[in-house]
């Protein structure tokens, strides 16, 4: 099964952030948080999730995406105001050299990523290139919580060592598949 989380039909343009595929500057790292309650209303159930996709309007240029990784985790954080979460993030997609297209970018995931039904989700997106370009314009819908951190460099080491987060409530619209009749994971103590 599939949700879709945020509805908003404005995109980014090719230089401004947020923007997950955001090649402006050669490498671009976002923590997304999505609520369990939106999770909930949008059809999400408690189990496993295989893939996470972002929609993109409007291709600008299109370089590939070096090196690009998607983390996430269950957090209890309700809003991204300041620094990044860096712990116990469980790297979930690699892509060495990824390519985006019109439409819904679909990054079916290594290692499913298992919701509890409760917990809220943190999303971090990453990719590290030598050259820049333009951002994709992708759609976003506007949060009643600071939801999205940001920071985009010309630098080597962007990934790993990120640099100060802006933070935002611009957050990209995200589709997540599930899978349908997988037990569910056990209860949270």
């Amino acid at each position: 099964y599939s949700f879709v989380i945020g509805t908003g039909t404005q995109i980014n343009d090719d230089m401004t952030y947020p923007a997950p595929y955001g090649n402006y500057f050669w490498g671009a790292k976002h923590q997304l948080l999505v609520h369990s309650d939106e999770l909930a209303a949008a059809g999400a159930t408690p189990g496993f999730l295989t893939s996470l996709a972002f929609e993109i309007g409007q291709i600008y240029t299109n370089e590939p995406l070096i090196d690009f990784t998607i983390k996430m985790k269950q957090t209890t954080a309700t809003q991204l105001i300041t620094g990044w979460d860096e712990t116990e993030l469980q790297q979930v997609y690699y892509s060495p050299s990824y390519f985006n297209s019109l439409g819904w970018n679909i990054h079916q995931f290594d290692t499913p990523f298992i919701w509890d039904g409760v917990s809220n989700i943190l999303v971090d997106v990453c990719f590290n290139n030598s050259s820049w370009s333009s951002n994709q314009g992708t759609y976003f819908t506007p949060t009643t919580f600071s939801s999205v951190l940001h920071f985009a460099a010309d630098a080597d080491n962007v990934c790993s060592a990120s640099g100060t987060a802006t933070s935002s409530v611009n957050r990209p619209n995200m589709m997540f598949i599930g899978m349908e009749g997988e037990p569910q994971p056990p209860a949270p103590v």
